[in-house]
């Protein structure tokens, strides 16, 4: 249950404000102790190509490799953007999906706020401390505690941190920018779901690994690295023999 009080934040179980994340989580749990858990069938790759193909279907159009430099504003109202290279695209509306500062500070010019919503938004803290690590595997594996072939307990999610003190020493590290050495892991193998996601047989798994600070004192190399053996090793305890099941491993790190 703590976990979700800190699903993706910079933030360890005895943080406060940390209740209120709790509640929100919680209400979207869907009766599922760990949270719900739901994939898209074909994985990401297929929910935004079909998003563009809907967008096309009602006339619009999806321009990639298009970065936007600035904002354009005419009478207090951003009415469109400029691309790298110059090109000002006009619009009724214009929508971000960056974040707060980078939307309003960097992309808009910061003279047309109000002074004290800059001052604001620049003391903003948007750093979190969840990244990812994903698995190519050559097949399934075992859980401890779970009889062969019983994959049902896994078609969710599969909260890896045993105790509120295993989560909060796992933040006492990440705070002090350090990769947690047990970190907390929220797993997910979406191909029992969607066997097309890998080929016959094998299998891919997910974990949102916490924490991982925004600048490791290490440098980030040597964080993914660090972080990479540290999910492993928590692994190897709850599904003995991964290791040996692993093809290639990814780790998101910033």
């Amino acid at each position: 249950l703590a976990g979700r009080g800190i699903w993706g934040a910079t933030a360890g179980p005895w943080s406060a404000g940390t209740t209120t994340q709790f509640l929100l989580l919680t209400a979207q749990a869907a009766g599922n102790a760990a949270g719900s858990a739901v994939h898209v069938k074909g994985g990401l790759g297929a929910l935004t190509s079909a998003l563009a193909d809907a967008t096309k279907r009602f006339g619009g159009s999806v321009r990639t490799g298009a970065p936007v430099e600035r904002f354009t504003v005419k009478d207090g109202r951003v009415n469109g953007v400029v691309l790298a290279g110059g090109e000002e695209v006009e619009a009724g509306a214009v929508v971000s999906a960056l974040d707060p500062q980078k939307t309003l500070l960097s992309l808009l010019d910061p003279t047309l706020l109000d002074p004290d919503d800059a001052r604001r938004l620049r003391n903003y803290r948007a750093k979190g401390m969840a990244s990812k690590v994903n698995l190519a595997l050559s097949g399934l594996p075992r859980f401890a505690g779970l009889a062969e072939g019983d994959t049902a307990a896994l078609r969710g999610r599969i909260h890896v941190g045993a105790t509120i003190d295993d989560l909060e020493r796992a933040y006492d590290d990440g705070k002090y920018g350090r990769i947690s050495k047990r970190p907390w892991l929220d797993v997910t193998i979406p191909t029992l779901g969607d066997p097309a996601l890998a080929p016959s047989g094998q299998h891919v798994l997910s974990a949102i690994v916490q924490y991982a600070p925004h600048a490791p004192k290490m440098g980030h190399d040597a964080a993914r690295a660090e972080m990479l053996a540290n999910t492993l090793a928590v692994l190897e305890q709850h599904a003995p023999g991964i290791g040996k099941l692993i093809i290639k491993a990814h780790t998101a790190l910033w």
